[in-house]
């Protein structure tokens, strides 16, 4: 271990080249170490990550230029810069219990990460994830900047946006390149937690204020960067609406037998009628008053299709609104309702609205084909001129 070394004054040669230097070692307070000797070097980065073999790529260079430093952010990560100075392999295999986001500084790395081998550039990452195979190819000039994070935080955040446990490890895709927006953001906020830990922690200065901050940056991480459950986290996070919706959608769900006014649900929901229709059209692609009539059609098509004998369909269709719940017949409601033509060519007579008439959708006949026809009444002021036979999908 060489840190006296490090702390040693300097040459004003040498002073020159450490404002070089220092501009692209993060961490300055934080040394671990400086090593000239492999074996030394390995001992020292084994006991930050874990256990792995170092060698030199060339027999002719068997001295390395090898720095470190480190420090924990909690208890569950922790970040370093490293670099070697030399062309070495090295094979960590499984990491086991963490991933690492290596951050190239300089120089590139040819990485293999299970059946993915990239080389990652300067300003690249890579997400190296656990349970995958792990080997890398170091160019002399090469130098780091990782964040590594337990893997147990990573699975428990991902578990509470699934709301579910994971049946198989976390895979990321190993690449993180720096044109996409979201891993240039997740980057920048990396840098956040560089300043200050190189600085006296003017804005993280609690282990409170450091924590919540980790917790952004895996769940950031998580949506920012692809793997094997992304497209499941995707749907998720569309589907999951705000407080006012779900509010919302409970007392559809528990009044919509009755006739509800768009102003009543914004009252129900706590929110105003234009916060209402905004969340209803972000979250759920309709409008609050669609979505009550959708709700209504599917109680009218489970009890149409699943009704007990003795119960009409008059009685039905009153029960879920009347007109509100089948406007004028078109395909689109006629299928909503899982009803299709029969075939039979028997037609009704016309069958003028009044308010007199006692039915919305008239009692079955039979067919020719033997099958149950539905007669409907139109709106009032319109008249349907014939009955359109239906049966049950």
């Amino acid at each position: 271990n060489n840190n006296d070394k490090a702390a040693m004054p300097l040459s004003s040669s040498e002073k020159a080249s450490d404002v070089t230097a220092t501009a692209i070692r993060p961490l300055q307070q934080h040394v671990l170490f400086t090593s000239s000797a492999i074996d030394e070097t390995q001992r020292a980065v084994s006991s930050v990550f874990c256990r792995h073999t170092l060698s030199a790529r060339k027999q002719t260079q068997r001295t390395l230029d090898a720095r470190m430093h480190h420090a924990a952010v909690t208890p569950q990560s922790s970040l370093n810069f490293l670099q070697y100075g030399s062309e070495v392999t090295v094979e960590p295999g499984l990491l086991g219990d963490f991933f690492n986001i290596q951050v190239q500084l300089t120089g590139a790395v040819e990485t293999r990460c299970g059946d993915e081998t990239v080389v990652i550039k300067q300003g690249e990452a890579a997400v190296l994830s656990p349970r995958e195979y792990v080997s890398m190819n170091w160019e002399r000039d090469s130098s780091m900047l990782i964040y590594s994070i337990k893997r147990a935080l990573v699975e428990r955040k991902l578990e509470t946006l699934l709301d579910r446990h994971l049946p198989n490890p976390i895979v990321f895709n190993t690449l993180m390149r720096n044109d996409k927006a979201n891993n240039a953001g997740w980057l920048r906020g990396l840098q956040v937690l560089v300043t200050e830990l190189d600085n006296t922690h003017t804005f993280l200065n609690c282990r409170q204020a450091m924590s919540s901050y980790e917790d952004s940056l895996v769940m950031s991480l998580l949506h920012s960067q692809p793997h094997n459950y992304t497209a499941e986290l995707s749907h998720r996070v569309r589907s999951v609406a705000p407080a006012h919706v779900k509010r919302a959608e409970q007392y559809i769900h528990a009044h919509a037998d009755r006739s509800i006014s768009v102003e009543e649900l914004a009252h129900a929901a706590h929110t105003s009628v234009r916060s209402l229709f905004a969340g209803f059209k972000q979250y759920r692609g309709v409008s609050p008053m669609k979505y009550l009539r959708n709700v209504r059609l599917d109680r009218v098509r489970h009890e149409l299709l699943e009704r007990a004998p003795g119960i009409g369909v008059t009685e039905v269709a009153h029960r879920w609104g009347s007109w509100d719940v089948l406007p004028p017949l078109t395909s689109s409601v006629l299928e909503s309702c899982r009803l299709r033509p029969c075939g039979a060519s028997t037609l009704c007579r016309s069958i003028p609205f009044s308010h007199s008439t006692s039915a919305l959708i008239l009692e079955p006949s039979i067919a020719a084909s033997g099958e149950a026809c539905y007669p409907i009444v139109c709106r009032p002021n319109e008249r349907f001129t014939g009955c359109l036979p239906l049966t049950r999908a």
